[in-house]
């Protein structure tokens, strides 16, 4: 079994979550793909929402809105900017995690905070993959049953959205 489905298996055996059947992959603009392990994920899921409290959720959106980020957080479509190839992939209380679909990128997840997102030093990394992404929020939840790993400092650094791939 890959490891994104046990990472989806053990998150569903931590936390409250409703987990739907796949819809079909999102529609990309010609020249951009999917990370691997997230086209693999579209294949058999539609959307995780994972309920650790009442008051918050985390959504691994579904492929209809699987959209680039820039229209839905800043309003409008910035084609010179790095995160124009950065895609809605999670909502959480009312804020974002972006995946980024750029070939020398590719796979990335950030947090897109309304007040950091496409913010050059302000836009920390929080996955190198989707998998990973999965992989720490299983492991959150089995530590201190919150998934949202990345908020309040506690994952080491892993760069600024706008360094340059390593």
């Amino acid at each position: 079994m890959p490891l994104i489905y046990e990472h989806i298996e053990t998150i569903q055996s931590l936390a409250p979550c409703r987990i739907d059947k796949s819809q079909g992959q999102p529609a990309l603009s010609e020249g951009l793909n999917l990370p691997p392990d997230l086209m693999d994920y579209y294949g058999r899921y539609g959307q995780i929402v994972i309920e650790p409290e009442e008051c918050n959720s985390l959504t691994v959106l579904p492929a209809s809105r699987f959209v680039r980020a820039n229209p839905v957080l800043v309003g409008q479509t910035i084609t010179d900017d790095r995160s124009h190839n950065w895609f809605v992939l999670a909502e959480y209380t009312g804020e974002y995690i972006t995946i980024d679909l750029n070939p020398d990128t590719l796979g990335r997840c950030y947090d897109s905070f309304w007040d950091r997102h496409a913010v050059k030093g302000s836009c920390p990394i929080i996955a190198g993959s989707f998998t990973e992404f999965l992989e720490l929020i299983s492991k959150s939840l089995s530590t201190d049953g919150d998934p949202f790993y990345w908020e309040g400092g506690r994952i080491g650094s892993l760069g600024d959205a706008y360094d340059l791939p390593k």
